[in-house]
């Protein structure tokens, strides 16, 4: 995108490099850093693989795992702001000289300023929406079905003043930008970073099995995820020849409001899996109605197994209404069970937006998402430096010439 020499990125993460969630995605971000010459060094909670040479790594180790293996188990969420604020304080002591200083939300707080304060350009990447539209919908999601809502100020607090700290913040979708300009913050501080999918383990089945019509949703399984007007649309559609899988961990705050739909026709509970291909490709649609997200990883995998999905508007997909998928309002049951209707009823349908989800996942492989992340900080620093970009839409353009 940019003519600017090559820069230097120092990347930080205050979870495990590798790791499920988040921390898959920043392995293949840092990847694509190392492929295109830009990694200076990876700090980190955790690394066990091998994939980036040791010599770019540098983690905290064991308190790192210990604070995160607690916070599982604590309902206040205190132990896992602390994990932060120590990867923080940690992070900030092993800063080195880079072009640029990369750093994932909720754990950047003393460590933007000193990183600026040694002449980087700072850039933030968030996980979800703007956190003060994200507190807002959840809370009122939690009020709605009577489940109190535990959060810290001191979290969004946190988080609020990193992202008004740093040079720039990343969103994943258009949906998160669009999330972060209602909440006040200047278009030309936002970059938009989708998120990617390895398109060589997610692929559609090549013989397709026979088997009653299967709907599919692949995540925790929470209120922020939908779940319940999921739930709630599969009652409505009372069907006794059909089936929905929901396949992840099971917060323990939805689980007495699950036991109303216990008995369903055809629901089935699967457990969490590290490797949910053959969930895909056992599925004949996939349905992902999260009410807030960034750019969650199984929409993206469910579009490289050809599967047509049915999603909302705030779910981090990339599938296009009426191409790869029917996009419906979020919280909206009655548009979920239509949707999910309308595809059992045409095979021709389905197929067709099979063969389109698998397309429009090739546009989103790790490696452009590495391509884009490196193009994304070149820019930066080639503005610093006195180019002439601007920042439209999240992303980088050319100055248009006088003349």
């Amino acid at each position: 995108m940019s003519a600017g020499r090559s820069i230097s990125v120092l990347y930080a993460i205050g979870t495990k490099l590798g790791g499920s969630s988040i921390g898959a995605h920043a392995h293949e971000s840092v990847r694509g850093l190392l492929r295109h010459g830009q990694l200076r060094r990876v700090l980190c909670g955790a690394y066990d693989l091998r994939e980036i040479p040791p010599a770019f790594v540098r983690t905290i180790g064991l308190p790192d795992r210990v604070l995160r293996k607690l916070a599982v188990y604590d309902r206040t969420r205190r132990i896992a702001h602390l994990q932060k604020v120590l990867f923080d304080h940690w992070a900030t002591a092993r800063l080195e000289v880079a072009d640029v200083y990369f750093v994932w939300y909720n754990c950047a707080l003393r460590s933007i300023p000193r990183a600026k304060a040694m002449g980087m350009v700072t850039v933030l990447q968030w996980g979800s929406f703007h956190p003060q539209h994200q507190r807002r919908i959840l809370g009122e999601e939690h009020a709605r079905w009577g489940i109190p809502y535990v959060r810290t100020d001191a979290e969004l607090q946190r988080a609020l003043r990193e992202a008004e700290l740093a040079d720039y913040v990343i969103c994943e979708t258009d949906a998160a930008f669009a999330s972060c300009r209602t909440e006040g913050m200047p278009p030309e501080k936002l970059l938009t970073l989708p998120n990617g999918v390895d398109l060589q383990r997610f692929r559609p089945v090549e013989t397709p099995s026979t088997h009653a019509f299967r709907a599919l949703y692949v995540g925790q399984i929470s209120l922020r995820k939908g779940v319940p007007y999921l739930l709630e649309a599969w009652r409505t559609l009372a069907w006794h020849d059909a089936e929905l899988w929901l396949a992840g961990n099971v917060d323990a705050e939805i689980r007495p409001l699950l036991a109303r739909y216990a008995g369903l026709p055809g629901l089935r509970f699967v457990p969490y899996t590290a490797n949910p291909v053959a969930l895909y490709q056992a599925a004949d649609v996939f349905v992902f109605p999260s009410l807030v997200e960034g750019g969650a990883k199984v929409g993206f995998e469910a579009l490289a197994c050809g599967l047509p999905v049915v999603t909302t508007h705030t779910a981090g997909s990339v599938a296009r209404d009426g191409v790869e998928g029917l996009v419906v309002p979020s919280r909206d049951a009655a548009a979920l069970a239509r949707a999910m209707k309308r595809l059992r009823a045409d095979g021709v349908l389905r197929q067709q937006m099979g063969l389109a989800a698998r397309a429009r996942a090739a546009l989103f492989s790790w490696e452009r998402h590495g391509d884009r992340l490196a193009d994304a900080l070149q820019g930066a620093v080639d503005r610093r430096r006195g180019h002439e970009l601007l920042l439209e839409d999240g992303a980088w353009r050319r100055r248009a010439s006088s003349s």
